[in-house]
């Protein structure tokens, strides 16, 4: 699945496979697979196709990064809801 901002621009892990990598907003395409994503309702994890999750270490912080990092059941930075809707 790709995860779209409502102006129609998805979230894209050039540098998926690696630790820290960068997680930004580009132009959608379905056929790249830096912006396939996997969620796990169980764990609440978003899994790219590296195996590699969406990770806010600073996320009580307006702002705050978020990056690709090694996936870890529990881990609080990688606890995401998904909402199959719009508002």
């Amino acid at each position: 699945m790709q995860i779209k901002n409502r102006h129609g621009i998805c979230l894209d892990a050039a540098h998926g496979a690696w630790r820290g990598g960068s997680v930004t907003m580009w132009n959608c395409n379905s056929k790249n697979p830096n912006q396939q994503w996997l969620y796990n309702a169980a764990t609440g994890q978003i899994k790219n196709l590296q195996g590699r999750c969406l990770d806010a270490s600073e996320r009580s912080t307006t702002g705050g990064a978020v990056v690709m990092w090694t996936c870890v059941d529990g881990n609080k930075n990688q606890e995401w809801v998904y909402k199959n809707s719009t508002e």
